[in-house]
């Protein structure tokens, strides 16, 4: 199913709403906690850390990448 931007009309803040009430409804309040901790505050520096995995490929870099896999796809 192909999806445009125009299409979605359900914010995320209301999604999030909606993702709430249904685990505080399904989930005790033990466990509701609990899956919220799951996103606490991480450590590190994502960005610094993607730079150094990927480098700042260009546009060019990428796509080019990206042929170079397809045309090299097994059929």
């Amino acid at each position: 199913m192909d999806l445009e931007p125009n299409d979605m009309k359900t914010t995320l803040h209301d999604i999030n709403v909606k993702a709430q009430s249904i685990l505080a409804r399904e989930l005790d309040p033990l466990e509701y906690i609990q899956f919220f901790r799951q996103y606490e505050m991480g450590q590190g520096d994502y960005s610094r850390d993607r730079e150094a995995l990927l480098g700042d490929p260009s546009i060019d870099e990428i796509i080019g990448e990206i042929q170079t896999k397809q045309a090299n796809k097994p059929s």
